[in-house]
């Protein structure tokens, strides 16, 4: 996985192949093709608790691009073919500050 952090956004890239860690109920869901435990990954995702398991990216490059105070990042899925898909996930601002090598965030 590459990265670059600037004042103005966050853009990172995982190619097919790239370690990275998932929830491992998902994980579990993806290996047994099981739609059930999928969905129970996903309500355990929701409730905030979960176990991560390490991966490998498998499938498409992502590119993730994220303001550094926004609630939102933009997720673009490529294959060899040009962009598949992309969605906006909602999510928290990460947390800035001295180990994140930036200065903390006024915004609520």
């Amino acid at each position: 996985m590459s990265s670059a952090d600037t004042s103005e956004a966050l853009v990172a890239a995982c190619p097919p192949g790239a370690e990275t860690r998932w929830p491992a109920l998902y994980v579990k869901a993806r290996a047994d093709g099981d739609r059930a435990v999928r969905t129970e990954a996903f309500d355990a995702m929701a409730s905030g608790v979960w176990e991560l398991a390490a991966v490998a990216w498998q499938e498409t490059e992502l590119l993730l691009w994220k303001p550094p105070t926004a609630w939102f990042s933009v997720n673009a899925f490529y294959t060899i073919g040009g962009l598949r898909n992309w969605y906006v996930n909602f999510e928290h601002p990460p947390p800035l500050g001295p180990a994140m090598g930036s200065t903390p965030s006024t915004s609520p």
